[in-house]
C-alpha cells in the first residue's frame, strides 16, 4: 500500500515572521537560506567550525595552491588576478563609497579617524596620546610650583624631551625634561647646593634622628665603597641613602649611564641597601620619602 501523503503545515520564519508551508517532519525555521545565513546563532555557530578548520589546515589563503586556484578563477571568470582590479567591480566600490561617506576612495582609515574624531576630538587619538593627555592635565592642576609654557598640542612625552616652565615665585623661565616622574625645579628658588652637604641631607638626618633618636648616622662615608663616597649610612640598619640631586647627576652630567645602578650593585655587595633619593622627589614627594624611609627603618 503506498503512504499516505502528509498534510504540509503552516510555519513562521524564526527571523521574518513570514508564513510558509512544510511538511510536518521537516524541522525547518526559516522561509529560505538567506533568512537561515542571517541568524546570529547559525553566523556564530558557521565562525566557529570555520575557525576550528583553519586551526586545523590552516587559512586557505596562507596555502600556495589556494592562492593559485584563487588567481586562476579570477582571471578565468573576470580576467584579472583580483577583484578590485576589474573596472565594473572598482566602479560599483566607488559608487557605494561615495553615497555612503561622500567620498569615492573612502577607506577603513579615514573611517577610523572620522570616528575618533567625532568621539574624541582627535583624528590621530590612540592610547599614547590618551596617557599624553592626562599627563599634561597633571602638570597644568598638580603643579603649583611652576606653570608650564607649552600648549597640549606642543606636549609629545617623547623620551629625554625638553620643555620650557616658568616658576611661580620669581618667574624665572628655564627647561626641564619631564621623563620618569621628574618634576621640574626652579635653579634660583632651588640652587644646586654645595657638594659638601645639602640642605635636603641635612633634613633627611633630621628626619631620621626624629624618628630613631639613638640611630647610628654616619654622613659622607668612603670606607664602605672603598673610597666611593655614600651620603647617609646607618650600620645598625644595613642601610645607605644617596641624595642625588637632579641637575649633577642627569645622564647628560653623568659620563657613566649606570653609574646609580652600579652604585648600588657595590653596596649590595657590601651587605648594604643603597636608597637613592633625587632632590625634586624630597622637595615636591616628601611625605612619600618620608615613608619609604619610615618603613625602612620599621
Amino acid at each position: 500500500m503506498p503512504r499516505p501523503k502528509q498534510l504540509r503545515q503552516l510555519k513562521k520564519c524564526k527571523m521574518c515572521d513570514v508564513q510558509f508551508e512544510c511538511l510536518p517532519s521537516y524541522n525547518k525555521q526559516y522561509c529560505s537560506k538567506k533568512c537561515a545565513n542571517a541568524d546570529p546563532e547559525i553566523k556564530q555557530k558557521q565562525r566557529v567550525a570555520l575557525k576550528l578548520t583553519w586551526e586545523e589546515k590552516g587559512h586557505p589563503m596562507t596555502q600556495e595552491n589556494s592562492r593559485k586556484k584563487h588567481k586562476h578563477s579570477m582571471i578565468e571568470k573576470y580576467g584579472v588576478e583580483h577583484a578590485l582590479k576589474h573596472d565594473d567591480i572598482l566602479l560599483k566600490s566607488k559608487q557605494t563609497k561615495l553615497k555612503k561617506y561622500g567620498n569615492e576612495n573612502f577607506n577603513n582609515l579615514d573611517k577610523s579617524r572620522e570616528t575618533k574624531l567625532k568621539k574624541y576630538g582627535s583624528a590621530n587619538y590612540n592610547g599614547s596620546v590618551k596617557r599624553m593627555i592626562s599627563k599634561y592635565n597633571d602638570i597644568l592642576t598638580k603643579w603649583k610650583h611652576v606653570v608650564p609654557m607649552f600648549t597640549e598640542l606642543e606636549y609629545f612625552g617623547v623620551e629625554n624631551a625638553s620643555y620650557s616652565f616658568q616658576c611661580i615665585e620669581c618667574s624665572n623661565e628655564f627647561h626641564s625634561s619631564v621623563d620618569n616622574g621628574i618634576i621640574p625645579i626652579c635653579r634660583i628658588c632651588t640652587p644646586v647646593q654645595s657638594i659638601v652637604q645639602s640642605k635636603g641631607e641635612k633634613e633627611i638626618v633630621e628626619y631620621i634622628k626624629s624618628l630613631v633618636p639613638d640611630c647610628v648616622v654616619i654622613e659622607k662615608d668612603r670606607l664602605i665603597l672603598s673610597g666611593k663616597e655614600l651620603d647617609i649610612v646607618l650600620p645598625e640598619y644595613n642601610i645607605a641613602i644617596e641624595y642625588n640631586g637632579l641637575y649633577w647627576h642627569s645622564e647628560s652630567k653623568l659620563q657613566d649611564k649606570k653609574y646609580h645602578l652600579n652604585k648600588s650593585k657595590k653596596a649590595s655587595s657590601a651587605g648594604y641597601t643603597l636608597i637613592h633619593i633625587f632632590d625634586y622627589q624630597w622637595h615636591q614627594k616628601q611625605d612619600i620619602v618620608k615613608s619609604i624611609i619610615s618603613t625602612k627603618l620599621n
